[in-house]
């Protein structure tokens, strides 16, 4: 843990998000959710080029099920409408589209001076049901 406290705030991350859906999130399907979301930002979103996410799904304290939280490094000169783009992304990715609903995120900027990377790797850690780092 302490490792991530350490390495995570030096990583240049360009977006903090959360994700939730309106049905009961399993820790399984957390990560598949997760690695396909990846992989459309990869394909569709940043044109195959290098990407960089830590996410962590965390269980919530009043009822079933989890929500996810990111931190993304996306290339650089990539900035007009990168939050909708990855908005419209997790809309596909989690069939909300499909069953015309929509899933609340929280998209975010990420502010290195807000404690938002020593978050992730402590406070989430504690509570966190699975994680991973994907590139």
């Amino acid at each position: 843990m302490e490792a991530y406290q350490q390495w995570l705030p030096t990583i240049g991350w360009t977006y903090k998000v959360t994700l939730t859906t309106k049905y009961t999130l399993s820790s399984r399907a957390a990560r598949r959710m997760m690695e396909r979301l990846f992989n459309r930002l990869k394909s569709k979103v940043f044109n195959q080029e290098r990407i960089l996410m830590y996410w962590v799904a965390e269980k919530y304290k009043l009822k079933d099920g989890q929500h996810l939280h990111m931190l993304l490094q996306v290339p650089k000169g990539y900035k007009k409408g990168v939050e909708k783009m990855i908005n419209n992304a997790y809309q596909i990715i989690s069939a909300a589209y499909r069953n015309r609903e929509y899933y609340r995120t929280d998209i975010q900027r990420f502010n290195p001076n807000s404690n938002g990377a020593k978050y992730f790797a402590k406070d989430l850690w504690k509570i966190a049901t699975d994680f991973d780092i994907l590139y």
